[in-house]
């Protein structure tokens, strides 16, 4: 009589005297199989006369037929029993090989596409707040980042300013320690995160850079409206003395009388 073939071999063909291994790759789980199965994507085994197939870990993957499971490429993460490996999203990345979950880019760094194998430093000018950001943002006016893989924008200091988005901090003013561009003579900033200077008004007055304040011009001196003197008034940096013959007796004078 004839006898079934045992799990884990088959025999293609009647009449045959010997059952044959299922190679690996390959398996039986039942008796009286004239075929092997093929390991499913995501399973595998290395050995003949298999009965079943293992799952690959989280990090590898197969196809059809494996003897082993291959490593996820850095970028790619799989979970248990994966036929292939995912990219990363967008906003996270995997630095290594067999990784089993890809990780958030850290604010003040970006990944802007699928499979990124090392997020990028925010350049000088922007800034990313958040874990896993796709992009970066431009400072905004008043504000400034010096160096690349910053997590927030800094706000200018009184008496400095910048009037641009993404400003880097770089400075085109005439004080190389300052990190936003200064006010100029005749203009000031009175408070933090300005995005531009303010003229001083007729009767008062600023004679240096990166001014948080305009000074009142002094008993028996005066500074014209723009309306009377347009070419001093526009940056008003001094003040006028009082002509002879003319006084002005309180701070802040826009003009002289007559005695």
């Amino acid at each position: 009589s004839c006898i079934f073939c045992a799990i884990g071999t088959y025999s293609p063909i009647a009449q045959t005297q010997l059952c044959s291994r299922c190679p690996p790759g390959s398996f039986t789980n039942l008796t009286n199989q004239t075929v092997c199965l093929l390991c499913e994507p995501g399973s595998f085994n290395d050995l003949f006369n298999a009965s079943s197939c293992s799952s690959c870990d989280p990090g590898t993957f197969s196809l059809f037929g494996s003897t082993n499971c291959s490593a996820c490429a850095p970028g790619s993460y799989s979970l248990i029993a994966a036929g292939e490996c995912t990219p990363c999203s967008a906003g996270f990345f995997a630095n290594s090989s067999r990784s089993s979950a890809c990780s958030a880019c850290s604010p003040g760094s970006f990944a802007n596409s699928t499979g990124t194998i090392l997020c990028s430093k925010c350049s000088p000018g922007s800034a990313a707040v958040r874990n896993a950001s796709t992009s970066c943002d431009n400072c905004v006016p008043g504000t400034f980042s010096a160096a690349a893989g910053q997590d927030m924008c800094m706000l200018c200091a009184a008496g400095l300013f910048t009037s641009e988005f993404g400003s880097d901090g770089t400075f085109s003013g005439s004080s190389p320690s300052a990190v936003c561009d200064v006010c100029e003579e005749g203009k000031y900033a009175d408070r933090n995160g300005s995005s531009t200077c303010t003229k001083c008004v007729s009767g008062n007055f600023v004679a240096v850079t990166g001014a948080t304040v305009c000074l009142p011009c002094s008993p028996g001196t005066y500074s014209e409206p723009e309306s009377v003197n347009i070419s001093f008034s526009r940056f008003p940096d001094t003040c006028l003395e009082c002509a002879s013959g003319t006084y002005a007796a309180s701070n802040r004078s826009t003009s002289c009388s007559s005695c």
